[in-house]
Formats: structure tokens, sequence, C-alpha cells
């Protein structure tokens, strides 16, 4: 099928969220030991953080929305090849009940002949 999975890449991009994340708490815990002054920076720094984040968690949740379509994508292919088992499967007990339909009437025939024989 054409969609795929690219879990590199996802990990790659919560590594970066984590990061982030981290980097956040850090100026946060930073935040508490400093004058309001300088706590108005950061929290101005942090603003800024966050709007150069907004593209970085839409990415995370593109990904997200792929995996699932992904995962949907795959688990239609099984069904359909489950579908497919199943079908093959019908054609072949129906052959096989043909078989043992025409074995029986050869058994028949065989049995009327051996009959009129005698």
């Amino acid at each position: 099928s054409s969609s795929r999975c690219y879990p590199a890449r996802v990990s790659s991009a919560a590594a970066a969220a984590a990061a982030a994340a981290a980097a956040a708490a850090a100026a946060a815990d930073v935040t508490l030991h400093e004058s309001p002054q300088q706590q108005q920076q950061q929290q101005q720094q942090q603003q800024q953080q966050q709007q150069q984040m907004l593209p970085c968690t839409s990415l995370l949740m593109g990904v997200g929305s792929a995996m699932s379509r992904c995962s949907a994508a795959a688990a239609a292919a099984n069904t359909v090849a489950a579908a497919a088992a199943a079908e093959s499967a019908a054609a072949a007990a129906a052959e096989s009940a043909a078989a043992a339909a025409a074995a029986a009437e050869a058994a028949a025939a065989a049995a009327k002949y051996l009959l009129t024989a005698i």
C-alpha cells in the first residue's frame, strides 16, 4: 500500500518536544528566584517560545493523525486480506463439496451397475 508509518520521525519529533518541555520547566524554575522585572522579561520570552512551539505542536498532532490513518489503513488491509482468505476457503469448500458429490454419484452409478450385473 502507498501509506507508510515513520516511527523514527515520530520519535525524533517527540524527543524535540520533550527537550522543549524540559527547557520550559527549567525556565519556570529559574523564574521562581528572580525579581519582578526579570520575571516579566522571562514571561515575554516564554510567550515567544510558546509561539515558536506552535508549529511543532501542530506537527506532532499531524504525526498523530497520520499514524492513526496509517493504522486504520493497515486494519482495512487486514480485513480485506481476511475476507479474501475466507472467500478462497469458501471456494475450496465448494469445490471439495462438488468433488464429494461427484464421487457419491459415481459410487451410486457403480453400485447400480453392480446390482444390474448380478
